[in-house]
């Protein structure tokens, strides 16, 4: 019993060193604040993806994603400037998501910042402030931002959330809670009609979001899982992702480590660099599940996009020789074995392990949390290993699996993709 509690512990840590390592890179080393900073040349055209008549009798809510720090100063900003936000206004009002209609903008005040805590305090790896705390603190400020915006607007038209990376969980969480009042018949309340919202590089991206890879034992930077679509009711979502992008698009670790290790660094570079390029690459593919479009954009093998952009001279069919020794992870598509069978990402098996034992994973997000309450509506704790375990169920000592458990485990995880 005790060997297998170190072996849970010793796999707890490991995976929150791998989760605060790979973020720090995505984070830290080419920030999303990085998107303009290096002279690539952009253009001003409405992706053909979005809606045409986006930003129409509009205010939009723009959610920054991590280190975005850099001012804005522009006439459609509401007061004529903001603290900061300059690259997600770079790589959505810049390039022409809402032309022609110029409509008046808002910056989400947060802190923008990614870090753990320990013991309850905040271990700031950028910014000052853990990943959890940060978006909470973005979703209070941004949902205060968008009724402000509804009422000033004559409770008419439309309220555009937009977020990037970190500002993507922000955006969704807002429009989460927008949902909820309107369903709740709250006086006031914006409709799911008048709400559109717009993210680039969502953590929670179906499959390949970094917030459905990574298992949830960080605190501070917990994940949480895959989004339902139906959780924001009638509004409408378009959710876009580079191919390669290390945020929304990352490789599952056991289907495939090589290509988790191998695109790691590139797939950072494209995270951080080429935000503001989204309406220069193609549409490899859309699909739909409730009110949520996904788009997927090629801009080609991440390590040839990164190098070119380096100015490294590279033979033409580089990047497709490089595609079939090692395939780019799919966007939105489930790892699967030779067979065709599913292969569980660690937060899949983390779900599942913990269902198996009565436990919860910790989540943080509002949508996550109150699909947790309907399914246990006691309250509950923490332990610190990062499960949650309802309290109607704390009497009962919590009992490890036998080996012939876990065995059974792992082999139903193995179920066919659809």
């Amino acid at each position: 019993m005790g060997g297998v509690r170190r072996v849970v512990v010793g796999v707890t840590a490991v995976c929150a060193a791998a989760l605060c390592a790979v973020m720090t890179m995505a984070a830290g080393i080419v920030p999303a604040s990085a998107a303009t900073d290096d002279g690539l040349p952009t253009i001003r055209r409405q992706p053909s993806w979005l809606p045409p008549d986006l930003g129409r009798d509009s205010t939009v809510v723009l959610a920054p994603g991590t280190t975005d720090f850099d001012p804005i100063r522009a006439h459609d900003i509401v007061g004529g400037s903001a603290p900061a936000g300059a690259d997600q206004y770079g790589r959505t009002v810049g390039l022409g998501f809402f032309d022609p209609y110029r409509p008046n903008v808002e910056i989400v005040d947060y802190p923008e910042a990614f870090g753990f805590t320990v013991a309850g305090r905040p271990v700031g790896i950028v910014g000052h402030d853990a990943y959890n705390t940060s978006v909470d603190e973005g979703t209070a400020t941004g949902l205060a931002d968008a009724q402000r915006a509804w009422i000033a607007q004559g409770r008419k038209g439309t309220i555009v959330l937009s977020g990037y990376s970190q500002g993507s969980a922000v955006a969704m969480n807002i429009a989460y809670l927008l949902h909820q009042q309107y369903a709740a018949g709250i006086p006031g309340a914006i409709p799911d009609s008048n709400v559109v919202v717009v993210t680039g590089a969502d953590t929670r991206f179906p499959d390949t979001g970094a917030e459905n890879v990574f298992p949830s034992v960080l605190p501070g930077a917990y994940t949480n899982g895959p989004r339902d679509p139906a959780a924001t009711g009638s509004t409408r979502v378009i959710s876009y992702c580079i191919k390669g992008d290390l945020v929304c698009d990352m490789a599952n670790p056991i289907a495939d480590p090589l290509g988790w290790a191998f695109y790691l660094a590139p797939g950072a570079t494209i995270h951080g660099k080429f935000g503001d390029q989204v309406n220069k690459f193609p549409v490899e593919r859309t699909w739909s599940s409730g009110n949520t479009t996904y788009v997927v954009l090629d801009g080609g093998n991440p390590w040839g996009m990164w190098l070119r952009k380096e100015g490294v001279p590279l033979p033409a069919n580089f990047d497709e020789t490089l595609d079939r020794l090692i395939p780019v992870p799919e966007p939105g598509q489930p790892s699967t074995d030779a067979a065709g069978n599913r292969v569980p990402t660690p937060r899949e098996v983390q779900q599942s392990l913990s269902a198996r034992l009565r436990w919860d994973a910790p989540v943080t997000d509002p949508d996550a949390r109150a699909a947790q309450r309907r399914a246990h509506p006691a309250p509950t704790v923490q332990p610190q290993i990062g499960l949650t375990r309802p309290a109607d169920r704390r009497r009962q000592p919590p009992r490890l699996p036998t080996p012939a458990e876990l065995a059974a485990l792992f082999a139903s995880l193995g179920r066919p993709a659809h």
